[in-house]
């Protein structure tokens, strides 16, 4: 599992990944919260909470052992039910939760999961997760710099051994004096603008951001393909409309 880790209402919490998904550290979602560790339990004892998990797992999961959670199921609810993630885990075989020893330990969670959990902590926990991983955010430059506004007190938290480093293409470059003036000389936040110099030559601005640098050989088999590039009078290539990349 590779970790990275986001700063949410000033509480950094790490996320892994896991089966090519993002799997979100509750135990870190909790650290701010009286209780700790004891309010995953805790949240795993509602029977809500466990219907959700088993029909997650059934819609992600062919190898989760159905008969199994229905016994489960039938438990929860009672003063008497407990369960742990590493409970659930073993013997369901569910993919869902994940219990984590060692450096970066903890439980994690499917983002689904992570979600509903941070609904159930506090409702506005889930909305910062859901901005932070892309939920309703539209992408662009325009939308970095909103997020980076909204989160000033959060970065400004950051060891300066591990700063926010926002990294522009050319295309944005103008843009470099506003994301600098956003935080002090002294924050670990760094803007950096990517060098035109490292695009492919022989590609004009017809081509944007990451397609100037694509290769000659899958710039000519796509041209092969549809014929919509041309070539200007100083040798670089053309295209109109964007056309080529609707193939």
């Amino acid at each position: 599992m590779k970790n990275r880790s986001i700063t949410v209402q000033g509480t950094e919490v790490a996320i892994a990944t896991r089966h090519e998904q993002d799997y979100i550290s509750l135990t870190d979602m909790v650290k701010r919260f009286d209780g700790g560790g004891a309010l995953i339990e805790q949240w795993l004892k509602n029977k809500d909470t466990v219907l959700f998990l088993g029909v997650w797992e059934q819609l992600n999961n062919p190898g989760f052992n159905s008969p199994e959670f229905e016994g489960i199921r039938n438990e929860a609810g009672r003063n008497s039910f407990f369960l742990s993630a590493k409970k659930w885990i073993d013997a369901t075989g569910a993919i869902g939760l994940h219990a984590k020893a060692g450096r970066y330990g903890g439980t994690y969670a499917h983002r689904d999961i992570a979600f509903e959990f941070g609904s159930w902590l506090i409702p506005e926990f889930k909305l910062y997760l859901e901005q932070l991983q892309g939920g309703n955010v539209t992408g662009g430059v325009d939308e970095l710099l909103k997020y980076i506004k909204l989160n000033v007190n959060a970065i400004k938290t950051r060891a300066i051994a591990a700063p926010i480093i926002v990294v522009l293409d050319w295309d944005a470059a103008k843009k470099q004096g506003e994301f600098e003036k956003v935080m002090d000389k002294g924050d670990a936040y760094k803007v950096l603008v990517w060098p035109d110099t490292t695009f492919n030559p022989k590609l004009g601005k017809a081509f944007h951001g990451i397609e100037r640098h694509i290769s000659d050989r899958i710039v000519d088999e796509a041209d092969a393909s549809v014929g919509v590039l041309g070539t200007k009078a100083d040798g670089s290539r053309t295209v109109s409309g964007g056309r080529l990349w609707k193939i």
